[in-house]
């Protein structure tokens, strides 16, 4: 099961953020990305249903979610949200060696707020 979610989130993110304007669909990434949240919900799939909802023009919704998939991850390392700015956040997963991650959504809030979509 779990790599039948793991390749709903890859489809999403195909959809969302291939190079190719041809293969970029946005409405079709967020059905993907909904469909592995429903199944499982985690920093990953939450950042994959942000590119979605950027490649779509909802910069809003993308940040929102982003900010969500920044707590998750927080919540998945420490179990309890611990960090209380994006700078904490990266201070403590900086232990934990997960930094590629919380730089990666780092990066792609600072994208949405520019309105900006992601291309991979």
């Amino acid at each position: 099961m779990q790599n039948v979610v793991e390749a709903m989130n890859a489809m999403a993110w195909l959809y969302s953020t291939s190079p190719d304007d041809n293969l970029r669909d946005g409405r079709q990434a967020i059905r993907w990305a909904e469909s592995a949240l429903t199944r499982r919900t985690n920093s990953k799939h939450l950042g994959t249903l942000a590119a979605a909802h950027a490649e779509t023009g909802e910069y809003q919704k993308a940040v929102a979610t982003v900010e969500r998939a920044i707590n998750f991850l927080d919540r998945e390392l420490y179990k309890t949200r611990v960090a209380h700015t994006e700078r904490d956040l990266f201070l403590l997963v900086r232990r934990t060696g997960r930094t590629d991650e919380a730089t990666l959504l780092l990066e792609r809030l600072e994208f949405y707020r520019s309105d900006q979509p992601v291309r991979d």
